[in-house]
């Protein structure tokens, strides 16, 4: 599959030359200043592009830096290379904003102000935490990776010193398939039924997850994220990529899937009557879609795919005593009925990538109102009223990202994806 030449790609840039470095013991110290970071210019680069930083303690040390990821690009990964702290108890803070300056400065900054942030450390050599730090609580958020625009990112001690080399990839943008979580580089999916990670929005095409159950004195250790299959698209395979166990004979996977954000039970005590399906998985299914099987497990609510738009949740276990598993989700637009393909390939919606404003004009159908809403389904422009063929309006202060345009007209309502840069 696809993933393969990404990893591919991914061992050639690591092994390649640094496409750009910063590091303070040559160059300088980072600003400490959150209304003046320090500018690095990854934006003519691709590939790595290494920081090296440092904060020394008491009084708070902080540092900050700006990069730009070029239009045509996207931040991929944030690579740990190397933590040192003076006290092993010791750990690092990592915060990202949108734009090329922080609006509060540490002292005053929360997590609702971030795009993401998280604590780093030792452990995590050697692992990209970008993912990880879109899911810091109560920050704005975001899945996998960022797109094109400019980010600052704030650097924090939390003890005496702490000093990291980071390694930050930017690729050319691609929307065919996405790695929205791997455990081995992201952290452990979450063991706990009421809390999955997540949510997971994903996007048209291929989104691989990456897991591994291991059991440890008898005990299953289980799996736990949630996902949201948006708007005007459908879940339409769950792929078995990989498969590998300790037990080749004996040592298979579950997997339950269920509608909403949660599980009512733990996995000790859920039963099919709980689930909207599951299916026993393993080395047989290599490269198979499972999702058909899933939805007639025997006493399940069942279902046949696709699967709508809404949030779902899954759960994964093992049989045996290890397994490791990857899983393509595969989404794809909902089919269209006549009346709406028609409607969709009269009306047009440009420019499509667009910074700041967008037209919809219809050749013969008068646009009665629109609204704009993010993957996740929330509405971020709300409903406007139009009755005309041609309309405009503006986006400007949409963050990067991907929306969709949802139109209403005098013969029936449809929705367009666009891109904000």
């Amino acid at each position: 599959m696809k993933k393969k030449l990404f990893f591919t790609l991914l061992s050639f840039l690591s092994l390649s030359a640094i496409a750009q470095v910063y590091d303070e013991g040559t160059d300088g110290d980072l600003s400490s200043d959150f209304m003046n970071p320090t500018l690095i210019s990854f934006d003519m680069v691709e590939g790595r592009s290494e920081v090296t930083s440092s904060q020394l303690g008491m009084p708070r040390d902080v540092d900050y830096f700006t990069f730009t990821v070029p239009d045509g690009y996207v931040l991929t990964d944030i690579f740990v290379r190397e933590h040192q702290v003076d006290d092993p108890a010791n750990k690092s803070f990592i915060g990202i904003q949108r734009g090329s300056s922080f609006t509060k400065d540490a002292n005053s900054t929360m997590a609702s102000d971030l795009l993401g942030g998280t604590v780093f450390g030792a452990e995590d050599e050697e692992f990209s935490i970008l993912n990880r730090m879109g899911f810091l609580e109560g920050a704005e958020g975001y899945t996998s990776i960022l797109t094109e625009g400019t980010y600052t990112i704030w650097l924090n001690q939390t003890g005496g010193f702490s000093s990291q080399r980071l390694d930050l990839f930017i690729e050319p943008e691609f929307f065919e398939f996405f790695f929205l979580w791997e455990e081995e580089t992201n952290s452990e999916l979450s063991g706990d039924h009421m809390k999955p990670t997540g949510t997971f929005t994903l996007f048209e095409g291929e989104n691989i997850f990456t897991t591994v159950q291991e059991g440890i004195d008898g005990a299953n250790n289980r799996d736990y994220f949630t996902f949201e299959v948006p708007n005007g698209m459908q879940l339409s395979e769950i792929i078995v990529d990989l498969y590998d166990a300790d037990d080749v004979d004996n040592n298979n996977a579950f997997i339950g899937i269920i509608a909403g954000n949660s599980f009512p039970n733990d996995s000790a005590n859920t039963p099919a009557g709980d689930l909207l399906g599951g299916k026993v998985y393993g080395f047989d299914d290599e490269g198979l879609d499972i999702l058909q099987d899933m939805g007639q497990l025997a006493g399940a609510e069942g279902f046949t795919g696709p699967l709508p738009a809404g949030v779902y949740s899954i759960w994964l276990n093992q049989t045996g005593e290890l397994n490791f598993s990857d899983l393509v989700l595969v989404t794809e637009p909902s089919p269209l009925s006549t009346n709406e393909f028609d409607l969709k390939n009269t009306t047009n919606v440009f420019p499509n990538p667009a910074s700041n404003n967008i037209s919809i004009s219809s050749a013969n159908n008068t646009i009665n109102s629109y609204t704009i809403t993010d993957v996740s389904g929330r509405t971020v422009i709300p409903l406007k009223q139009v009755s005309s063929l041609n309309t405009s309006l503006d986006i400007s202060a949409l963050n990067s990202g991907l929306y969709f345009v949802n139109i209403e007209t005098d013969k029936g309502s449809f929705s367009k994806k666009i891109i904000k840069k």
